[in-house]
């Protein structure tokens, strides 16, 4: 290997915020026709819906089904994720607080 290929730590993570930034699209695009295919909704918050991603950003996202289809809705997002190469921290809308939401929906991309 010569000198010219070798990739700085700053490169590798450049690299790797591109990565997430390409499987983040593919995922919205998932996560919207799957809503919309089942009746729900994922809210997608955090660095990745700001557009504020580092090297080690997971993808928040809250899973708005009903109380039928929210285990398949979890399993999807996080399966998608892991398929994406992406790090899921994925939550049942339900579990979360008034005041949670409230500070998050400003900013949550809502699917679909």
């Amino acid at each position: 290997m010569t000198m010219d290929r070798v990739q700085t730590i700053e490169q590798r993570k450049q690299a790797r915020v591109e990565e997430i930034r390409v499987g983040f699209g593919r995922l919205c695009g998932e996560l919207a026709a799957y809503g919309r295919a089942h009746g729900g909704k994922f809210w997608v918050y955090g660095s990745a819906a700001a557009g504020q991603l580092h090297f080690d950003s997971d993808i928040d996202i809250l899973v708005d089904f009903d109380d039928a289809q929210i285990v398949d809705a979890l399993d999807f997002a996080e399966t998608a994720c892991v398929r994406l190469k992406l790090k899921p921290d994925a939550q049942p809308k339900s579990w979360c607080s008034a005041a949670f939401l409230d500070r998050i929906s400003s900013q949550a991309l809502v699917l679909p």
